[in-house]
């Protein structure tokens, strides 16, 4: 299994979602990488630069379902995790996978992301959770890169392997089907005020980036 290069990325990309998932479900083996829309100041030496979309959740604090609209910011209080849609749709052949990786300049603020895998055989925007591990205030604005996607070779993959799960080409407002609650313990005392979550964040990776 090798990563793609740039090079590599640039001759295989496309933009035209119906074709690609027309080949896909057909049996075919779609001979490009599904990046709509596609932006080649976005694309690193062995990366692609996902954005922003309009819509996430909250897994720590409010319920429901939130717009980021065009001149609004994502903000991500201490401690808290979310959970959006990238702005990208993005579709892989049944030969190449995908892994998803937190971007340097928002590590560095003690903002994370959870890395992710993605499947040959998918389709459909990504959804990554970020946490601010930080004791300050985070903001992004819409549309802006907040992680990274490397595409990597399968060699001799089949048809019959790739991913059909039902997250296929969920839809943002999916984001409210997510089993998992705001935590009541954060919401009703804060996560100081809870010993085991206290424990979970005091340790010395968080506390150095409290002091950023």
């Amino acid at each position: 299994m090798s990563i793609l290069s740039r090079s590599k990325i640039l001759s295989l990309f496309t933009e035209d979602i119906e074709s690609f998932i027309t080949k896909l479900e057909k049996g075919e083996v779609p001979s490009s990488i599904l990046i709509s829309p596609f932006d080649a100041r976005s694309l690193g030496p062995t990366s692609y630069d996902l954005h922003i979309g309009e819509r996430y959740i909250s897994l720590t604090a409010e319920p429901g379902l939130h717009d980021i609209g065009q001149g609004r910011k994502l903000v991500i209080e201490p401690r808290e995790a979310v959970t959006l849609v990238s702005k990208e749709y993005i579709g892989l052949p049944q030969n190449i996978a995908g892994m998803v990786f937190s971007r340097v300049s928002w590590l560095e603020r003690g903002l994370s992301q959870i890395s992710s895998y993605v499947h040959p055989g998918f389709y459909g925007p990504l959804r990554e959770t970020l946490v601010n591990q930080s004791n300050k205030t985070v903001e992004l604005d819409h549309g802006s890169a907040f992680c990274q996607i490397v595409f990597l070779d399968v060699p001799e993959a089949k048809a019959d392997e790739r991913y059909i799960g039902n997250r296929r080409n969920q839809k943002p407002g999916e984001l409210e089907k997510i089993p998992w609650g705001p935590n009541p313990r954060v919401l009703g005392r804060g996560a100081k005020a809870d010993p085991v979550l206290a424990e979970l964040w005091d340790n010395d990776k968080d506390a150095a980036y409290d002091r950023l």
